[in-house]
């Protein structure tokens, strides 16, 4: 079976967030104080422009406290 790379990551990212949804108790444990965890996929630009993907890393540390990075 081929499966193209964004159906890939779509059902990839749909099934890391079926946890979030099964839990019932949620975030019920965490302080209010607790900074938000922050994951950046794909920011890069299109054609070589990525100065995009660096004002929306800026705004993400803004945000909370960065995890993760990836671009596919």
């Amino acid at each position: 079976m081929s499966q193209s790379r964004r159906s890939f990551v779509a059902s990839t990212a749909a099934g890391a967030a079926l946890p979030l949804f099964w839990n019932r108790t949620g975030h019920a444990g965490q302080s209010a104080n607790d900074r938000k965890k922050v994951a950046c996929v794909g920011v890069g630009g299109s054609r070589g422009r990525y100065s995009r993907g660096g004002s929306i890393a800026r705004q993400a540390c803004d945000l909370g406290q960065p995890v993760a990075v990836c671009d596919v």
